[in-house]
């Protein structure tokens, strides 16, 4: 059952890591892709309750969750970083409230500003 526990973790990780390099990337590469790593695992490692723990935890709610709580960046960063940053946290807050509402279809528009589909 541990050893489950483990590989589901691995697997939320990087999916995690994987869509918040997607979003990079798209965002003129806000953070260096070993600074995401690095950023995300220092997240899942001081955390019980992110990745997969609850019996509630799927991608969304993982990576919703590293956004809102643990993505952060200087505040000596460049401002169009601290923008792009903080754009996505706000169409994060967005999306959740809209989903709270039932209005599913404009949360899922919400957040293909920021995540849009690979086609």
């Amino acid at each position: 059952m541990l050893q489950n526990g483990v590989k589901r973790n691995n697997y939320m990780v990087k999916k995690v890591i994987k869509l918040m390099k997607y979003w990079n990337t798209l965002n003129q590469k806000v953070f260096q892709s070993f600074e995401l790593e690095k950023m995300v695992l220092k997240a899942y490692q001081n955390s019980n309750m992110f990745w997969g723990i609850s019996q509630n935890a799927n991608i969304k709610n993982s990576l919703f969750q590293f956004i809102e709580e643990y993505l952060e960046i200087s505040y000596y960063a460049a401002q169009w970083k601290q923008d792009k940053v903080a754009k996505l946290k706000e169409t994060i807050r967005m999306v959740r409230t809209l989903e709270q509402m039932s209005r599913f279809s404009y949360a899922v528009a919400e957040l293909s500003k920021v995540f849009p589909s690979i086609t």
